[in-house]
């Protein structure tokens, strides 16, 4: 059933419920990570945090999204956790015995 993928997230104090991404959220994370936006890594991750956090509950007014005040490494932690949810894992070296491991 559409819908059902969850994950609780903190951001800025705040703890949301974020859903999985729809579609069309997915052709924009696609072309955000494949560089088609021209954005660097932090910036891709403030877009990816902000989508997410457009269909998350509580509802977050997005235009005081700028005003808010996370640390650094909560962009990229909390934009690696709602990576996960879509399915797509952090860039890093794999496990020893998984694929592309020597």
């Amino acid at each position: 059933m559409p819908g059902d993928r969850t994950a609780k997230i903190i951001f800025d104090g705040v703890t949301y419920t974020i859903h999985a991404f729809n579609i069309g959220e997915m052709r924009r994370v696609a072309k955000l990570i494949s560089n088609g936006s021209g954005l660097d890594g932090f910036e891709q991750a403030i877009e990816i945090v902000k989508m997410a956090l457009a269909r998350a509950e509580p509802k977050l007014d997005l235009e005081k999204f700028d005003e808010m005040e996370p640390q650094f490494d909560q962009v990229t932690a909390t934009s690696n956790a709602i990576l996960e949810l879509a399915g797509l894992k952090a860039t890093g070296n794999p496990p020893a015995g998984e694929a592309g491991a020597p």
